[in-house]
This record gives structure tokens, C-alpha cells and sequence, in this order.
């Protein structure tokens, strides 16, 4: 007895509030709408109000237990409208026969009182319903009724189960096939009545003015309804583009095992199926710990998925091309997060066809929420996602690093080539390297022997599984002996543009090691990538490929030209820098390493400052001098 003590004392004090809410209600409503209707307003008044009492007295309730609540009134609310159903067609029965028995006069002339037949939905729809009702009444059942559908629908639909484009069109077209027939029956009704009340008004010689503001505010819910009926159509078409026809605007993916099998590369849009197919792969391959990506985004519901696949493998992400949109995203759930030299990462704010400027907002919160998810500094998520769907922020390296977006930038080769194969061909290798660097592209054609070489070095690094820093370094030094040589017998306007690069280059580095900075223009040294700015190595490596690209037989430098312009350079430097420059490197003691670095950056800033033909007639002469 006590198992069964609880539940029934809960059942017996719902159907206490029940009792009495329903007739609160009932007392009020039914003495101005008496009938049916009448009493469904009066039960629904009594579920709403027993659903704010529960609110007020338990704040802290959440839905799911308000839900619990709301449906253990459910059974006794919808017992007693039954019953006062019921009990109100008893009593018009009776009242009918009574009347045939008093019996009914026969009509002589004037107008009949129009006859008043069907259920509240057949009456509304023909106007038959005074006005009052059917403005506020059936305003307030279309709204309780349209809540009540929509949520039983996505709680049916299942929404939070994941992103699945076909479900979500059918219950997007279930529910505005719902909400347009109500808004019409509704509008209709409301019209009709006001258009006879009008009429009674007319005959009294009363005012017709609240019959012409409802038929104008049904005006404007027909306004307000094309406008969402738009929208809606708009994003229902976009759902079934994605459910139907595989999303036609965003590229086919590949998924695709990298050579050494610990590297995963992404490439592609993101579109409804990824997460599964990625989610198969990692089940399949334990041993990846990398996900390379390069993408120009897609759909935000798959990129969180995604996202939360790298959060759970505890995979580092890497990029070495373009990670745009929600790409981003999935970038930002890595455990270590690299990019590339001339790697890109780009963010805009959220958009999908259809959806209000409210709606994009909301949208755009929920996509900064999932950045802060993954500890995306808050200040950079607000300065991304203020930008236009239809433009794109490309913040460079240090503003990467400052917000803790990447965990550094690569310069040694620490990572596979992005979309190689397993068991890489020299064709493949070819195709990748080509299309992942300008420079080799240009090389390609430059020198064929000299880019086979570097395809040769990936294709036996990757089938021996060496460290690929090691084949990166060889390949590098391939590159720069190809670039050297041809340096020379590129165009003018390249030249010129190198000089101003070398002094950009000098500066930076006088600021940052006068030591290096001295080695490098003394000795020429290697430079350190990582003191470089983002927009400085892009300027490298533009040029390197239009070196190889322009180089072609050049005449030889005039020499008595180049060595009056040197002299004419040289005048305009200090007599310090001047000196420092003219000694020997060995001779140049360490205190005056950043004077050498000045001067350096002076001579080819002066340089740069001539036009194109004479900056190149200097650049070749001083390389040519060694």
C-alpha cells in the first residue's frame, strides 16, 4: 500500500487543481461564450495557469520536469472538459425539447436568424462566431494549439539527436503546412465575422469601426504570414537541396589516409555524412593522431560534429592550404593546432537562406558558444563573427598566436603532405605538391629535373616512413639552389620588389637579432621564419614563384652603368654605415653588427626607391659580384 500511497495522493491533488482552476475559469469565460468553445478555453486557461503555478512555485524546474507536471494534469483536464462537454449537450437537448413542445410559430415575412450549426472550427470558418471571439478567442486557441503542435512535432522529429537534413525538411514541412492552414482558417474566420458584424452594425446604425480594425488587423497577419511563409519556403528549399541532392553547392569530400597511416587528411565541404565517414576511419585507424584540413567550410551542425570527433581522438589539426567557415571550427578542437607557412584560417558569421536578422544572431551565438567550447578567446570570436557572410577575415600569424588560436606555425616539415595517399605514386606526389605550392608549380616548369628530384625525395621519404623533416630539408635546399640560380635572369619588376622585400626583411630583423640580421646580410645565412611577419613570408614566397616563372635569358649587366648608380646609393648612407659596410664581415666587431644591418637595409631600401630597370640593373650586378 505504501508503493501506491504516493501516486495517488499526486493523482488526487492534480485533479484537486484541476477541479478548481476549471471552474475559476469556467465561472468567467462561459458567462459571456457559452457552448463548446466556451469550455475548451476554460480547460485550456486552467492548463496554463496550473503550468505558471508550478513555474512560480518551483523556479528552478526544468523543462523536463515541467513537462512531467504539465502531463500529469493532462488526464484529469482533459476528463473534466469531457464531462462539462457532456453535461452541456445533455442540457441543450433538453432545452430542445422543450421547445417542441411549446412549439414554434409560423414566420411571416422579415429576416431569419441565420442557423447556427456545427462544432466552433465549422462555425469560425463561416463567421458565424461573434467578433470578440473571433478575434481574442481564436487568437488565443491558434496560439495555444500552434505551440502545443510544434513542440509534440520536434519532440516527435527528435531534433537534438544530431544534424539530419531529411528529417528536419519533413518537419519543416509538416509544421508550416500546420501553421498555414491555422493562419487561414484563422484570417478567413476573423474576416468573415467582422464583415457580419459590420453588417448588424449597419442595420443598428452603430459605429462599424472595431469590425474595420479587425478586417485590417487581418490585413496585417496576412502581410506578417507572406513575409514568414517566404522565409520558410526559402529554408525549406535550401533543406531539401542538402537532404536530396547531396548540397550542390558545397564541393564533394574525401576522407583520405596519409602516407605512415597516423595522418588523416579532410578535404572537400562540409556536408551532412563527413562526421559519419570520418568517425568510420578513426574507428579503423586507432593509430592517427593528425587531421590535416582544407576546406571552405560548409554546414555548422556537421563542422560541431566533427569537432567533437578530433575533441574526443585527442588529434592534433593541421592546415597547409585554406580552413574557412566552419572549418574553423574544427581546427579549434585540436589538441595542438599548426598551420603551414602561407596557410590560411578564415571566419565570417554565420548565414543560411531564410533566416531573419534575429535568427542569424541566435545562430551566431550558438557558433561562438561552440568556439568557447573549445577555448577560442572570447574578444577574437566577437571580431569574427561580426563579419558579413558574403566577405572573410584572414587574421594573420601573430594575431593567431596572441588569441591562442594555432599552437605555432610550421617551418621544419613536421607533417605529411596534405592529401597524399598511403602508398604514394611519383604522379600523385607531383599532383599535390603542385597544387599546395606556387612554388614548385613554378619550378615544374622552370627546371623538370630539378622538381622530379624534390617528387622523388617525398615518394621514398614516405614509403621508408622517414621523419619528414628530414625529406623537406632536402627538398628546401633543391629549391633555394633553383631560385638562386634563376634569380638573376628574372624581370625587372621582380627584382625591384625583391630589394624592398630584403630591406622589410632586414629591418624585422635588426629589431629582433642584430647578431642574425648581420650573419644573414654578411653571410647570407638562412633567415628564422618565425621572426618573420605573416605578410612578409607571403611576399617571399609570391616572389620566389614569379622568380621562376619570369626567368629567361637576360643581356649582360652594364657594368660602368651599375657602378655609377652604386656609387650614387652609397652617397646617401650615413658615413658610419657607410664604413661598416665597406669592411670586410670578418672585420666587423659584434658591437657594430646592428650598424652593418642598417646599412644593409639602407642600400636596398635606396634601391627599391629607383625605378624597376635600374633597382634590377643593381640587384644583378651585386649578385653577380658574389
Amino acid at each position: 500500500m505504501e508503493i501506491l500511497a504516493e501516486p495517488l495522493e499526486n493523482a488526487l491533488g492534480s485533479l484537486l487543481l484541476v477541479i478548481v482552476l476549471t471552474v475559476v475559469w469556467s465561472t468567467i469565460i462561459r458567462a459571456s461564450l457559452p457552448g463548446v468553445f466556451g469550455i475548451l478555453l476554460a480547460c485550456i486557461m486552467s492548463l496554463m495557469t496550473a503550468s505558471v503555478i508550478y513555474v512560480v512555485a518551483m523556479p528552478d524546474l526544468g523543462i523536463e520536469q515541467l513537462a512531467y507536471y504539465f502531463g500529469r494534469m493532462l488526464p484529469p483536464q482533459l476528463a473534466a472538459f469531457l464531462l462539462m462537454v457532456w453535461q452541456h449537450r445533455r442540457q441543450a437537448n433538453r432545452e430542445m425539447d422543450s421547445n417542441d413542445l411549446i412549439g414554434a410559430g409560423p414566420s411571416f415575412g422579415g429576416d431569419t436568424p441565420r442557423e447556427k450549426r456545427g462544432n466552433f472550427i465549422i462555425r469560425h470558418w463561416r463567421g458565424d462566431l461573434p467578433l470578440g471571439v473571433s478575434y481574442w478567442g481564436i487568437n488565443l486557441f491558434v496560439w495555444v494549439v500552434a505551440v502545443v503542435f510544434a513542440t509534440g512535432i520536434t519532440n516527435f522529429a527528435n531534433l537534438d539527436a544530431g544534424f539530419r537534413p531529411k528529417i528536419l525538411f519533413y518537419t519543416n514541412v509538416a509544421l508550416w503546412t500546420g501553421i498555414v492552414l491555422m493562419a487561414v482558417w484563422q484570417i478567413v474566420g476573423l474576416w468573415r465575422s467582422a464583415q457580419r458584424h459590420a453588417e448588424q452594425q449597419r442595420r443598428l446604425n452603430k459605429t462599424r469601426f472595431w469590425a474595420r480594425a479587425a478586417q485590417f488587423m487581418a490585413i496585417v497577419a496576412v502581410l506578417q504570414n507572406a513575409t514568414a511563409v517566404t522565409n520558410a519556403s526559402t529554408q525549406i528549399v535550401e533543406l531539401y537541396r542538402i537532404a536530396f541532392l547531396d548540397d550542390p553547392d558545397l564541393p564533394p569530400y574525401e576522407v583520405t589516409l596519409l602516407a605512415g597511416g597516423n595522418e588523416l587528411s579532410l578535404q572537400g565541404g562540409i556536408k551532412y555524412g563527413l562526421a559519419e565517414r570520418l568517425s568510420n576511419v578513426l574507428a579503423s585507424a586507432p593509430e592517427v593522431t593528425v587531421l590535416h584540413l582544407t576546406s571552405t567550410g560548409g554546414r555548422l551542425a556537421e563542422a560541431n560534429q566533427l569537432a567533437q570527433l578530433v575533441r574526443d581522438r585527442g588529434l592534433t589539426t593541421y592546415v597547409s592550404g585554406d580552413c574557412l567557415s566552419a572549418c574553423t571550427l574544427i581546427f579549434a578542437a585540436g589538441k595542438e593546432r599548426w598551420l603551414a607557412l602561407g596557410a590560411r584560417l578564415g571566419y565570417h558569421g554565420a548565414y543560411f537562406p531564410g533566416l531573419s536578422q534575429e535568427e542569424l544572431n541566435n545562430s551566431n551565438a550558438e557558433w561562438a558558444a561552440l568556439y568557447k567550447r573549445y577555448g577560442v578567446n572570447e574578444d577574437f570570436v566577437a571580431r569574427a563573427l561580426r563579419v558579413p557572410h558574403n566577405e572573410m577575415w584572414y587574421p594573420d600569424t601573430e594575431e593567431l598566436l596572441r588569441a591562442g588560436i594555432i599552437t605555432g606555425v610550421d617551418t621544419i616539415g613536421r607533417f605529411a603532405i596534405s592529401g597524399n595517399e598511403a602508398a604514394p605514386t611519383l604522379a600523385s606526389i607531383e599532383r599535390q605538391l603542385r597544387e599546395s605550392s606556387p612554388q614548385l608549380d613554378a619550378l615544374h616548369t622552370a627546371n623538370p629535373e630539378a622538381a622530379r628530384r624534390i617528387y622523388e625525395i617525398f615518394r621514398v621519404g614516405m614509403l621508408q616512413q622517414q621523419p619528414h623533416e628530414e625529406f623537406w630539408r632536402q627538398s628546401e635546399e633543391i629549391l633555394v639552389d633553383a631560385i638562386r640560380d634563376n634569380l638573376l635572369s628574372a624581370d625587372d619588376e621582380v627584382l625591384a620588389n625583391y630589394a624592398a622585400l630584403m630591406a622589410d626583411q632586414y629591418a624585422v630583423l635588426l629589431q629582433a637579432d642584430p647578431e642574425l640580421c648581420f650573419r644573414n646580410s654578411a653571410y647570407g645565412d638562412g633567415l628564422k621564419p618565425h621572426l618573420m611577419p605573416d605578410e612578409l613570408i607571403r611576399t617571399e614566397l609570391h616572389l620566389n614563384e614569379q622568380i621562376l616563372r619570369t626567368a629567361k635569358p637576360r643581356p649582360p649587366v652594364d657594368e660602368t652603368e651599375a657602378e655609377q648608380l652604386l656609387e650614387d646609393v652609397l652617397r646617401k648612407l650615413s658615413v658610419g654605415e657607410l664604413e661598416t659596410l665597406m669592411s670586410e664581415p670578418g672585420d666587423v666587431p659584434s658591437a657594430d653588427y646592428g650598424i652593418y644591418c642598417a646599412a644593409s637595409e639602407s642600400l636596398y631600401r635606396q634601391m627599391s626607391q629607383l625605378d624597376a630597370r635600374r633597382a634590377a640593373l643593381l640587384m644583378r650586378y651585386l649578385n653577380s659580384q658574389g
